[in-house]
């Protein structure tokens, strides 16, 4: 890794000058990030901060910090950043296809590293196949009359001066919303990228591309965006230019200790990844799949399992929980929060599903539900197990 790159496990603690790459400066924005996000993304100390369930990626002041996912006793960092990459890509959070596995380990230290490479990517692509240019409107007082005619502008700028005339009218250019977003992305990747490699591709990039005003970006901003056959394969860049923008926090004061902070709730990853691996092998069984289908059961308040399975008329609910479970011992919150679900969906079988962190045997019970008695079965697999059978393996132990 870089000198100024650390990772991390999820849960684990870092204290200011723990490494050399992370000071007081450093502790200090990333507490004042952590407030502005409802202190959501870790627990503040005594000269430390303690990481919870979000994993991912955060830059601040020059120095990467990549949180990783862990669920076992190893400490093989470079294995569960493997496997959080195969997770994001499931989850469709990143895209790798179109950059290899050689070229990742080279070139890549980070996955920081590897949002930025995969977007400068995408860029290249745009502007060897053609940036797409569009109509936009734009009002000008001009000494020839052009397109239209603004009656009311004319009248209040141009009274005195009757050889002008103040027209709107229709341009057809490289200047507009989907392009001011990538050069914005472009900026920020160059104020914040600590790679060599890719600072050459992006300065030519940034020659290259054409020089836009500067675009504030929100949420609405994005939503706004509505792609078309002319600009389909624009998609890859502005998702990752979303992923980009919208969790970047620019220093205004100095203009160096800017934070980009790209974190993952685990529990939520988890329950995406095994889902989306259960669809794959449903279509082919099938078996009809349905990711947190709602009901309505108090007033406006829903109930939501993480995923309901049909098969044969029979239904099955698989509850997913990103936990560390020693001893078989499982909590009662997750087993009232199964039982719920199976009264509530009338499913005779629910599976609470853990990461497999203690090589333990699955088990299961039976709810003393005299009326609908249903069975739960606690199950464990290993994350590591990214292939084909690993959907097989989650159907069979809940079939």
């Amino acid at each position: 890794m870089k000198p100024n790159t650390i990772q991390i496990f999820e849960h684990q603690k870092l204290k200011v000058n723990q490494f050399d790459c992370f000071t007081h400066n450093h502790f200090d924005l990333l507490v004042i990030y952590n407030e502005k996000n409802k202190n959501k993304y870790f627990v503040v100390g005594d000269k430390n901060i303690v990481f919870n369930e979000y994993v991912g990626v955060i830059q601040v002041a020059g120095t990467t910090i990549e949180i990783l996912p862990k669920a076992d006793r190893e400490n093989d960092k470079a294995k569960w950043q493997s496997i959080l990459l195969n997770m994001l890509k499931e989850c469709r959070q990143i895209e790798t296809e179109s950059i290899s596995t050689a070229n990742l380990k080279l070139k890549s230290n980070s996955l920081l590293d590897l949002y930025f490479e995969l977007f400068i990517k995408e860029v290249e692509y745009l502007i060897h196949t053609g940036l797409v240019k569009k109509y936009r409107k734009k009002s000008e007082n001009l000494n020839l009359l052009k397109g239209q005619l603004n009656i009311s502008k004319q009248i209040t700028k141009n009274l005195i001066h009757k050889e002008l005339f103040f027209t709107n009218y229709n341009v057809y250019d490289n200047n507009h919303i989907l392009h001011k977003i990538i050069y914005k992305t472009l900026n920020v990747i160059d104020k914040i990228n600590n790679s060599s490699y890719l600072k050459d591709r992006l300065n030519r990039l940034l020659l290259d591309f054409p020089q836009l005003e500067d675009l504030k970006v929100n949420d609405k901003t994005f939503e706004s965006i509505k792609l078309d056959r002319k600009t389909n394969h624009y998609e890859n860049a502005i998702n990752i230019a979303k992923l980009i923008l919208l969790n970047y926090s620019p220093d205004i004061i100095s203009g160096r200790d800017n934070v980009l902070a790209i974190l993952f709730n685990m529990n939520d990853l988890w329950e995406q990844f095994v889902l989306n691996k259960i669809k794959k092998y449903a279509i082919k069984n099938n078996i009809k799949v349905f990711g947190q289908p709602a009901k309505q059961f108090w007033n406006y308040r829903l109930l939501k399992p993480d995923i309901l399975l049909f098969k044969d008329n029979e239904k099955f609910i698989i509850d997913t929980k990103w936990k560390n479970i020693k001893n078989k011992d499982v909590s009662v919150n997750d087993l009232r929060q199964i039982f719920a679900y199976n009264e509530f969906w009338n499913a005779k079988k629910g599976m609470l599903l853990y990461p497999d962190i203690n090589n333990l045997s699955d088990f299961e019970g039976e709810f003393k539900n005299k009326e609908n008695n249903h069975f739960c079965k606690v199950g464990f697999i290993k994350v590591e197990q990214n292939n084909d059978r690993f959907a097989e393996t989650i159907i069979n132990k809940i079939i």
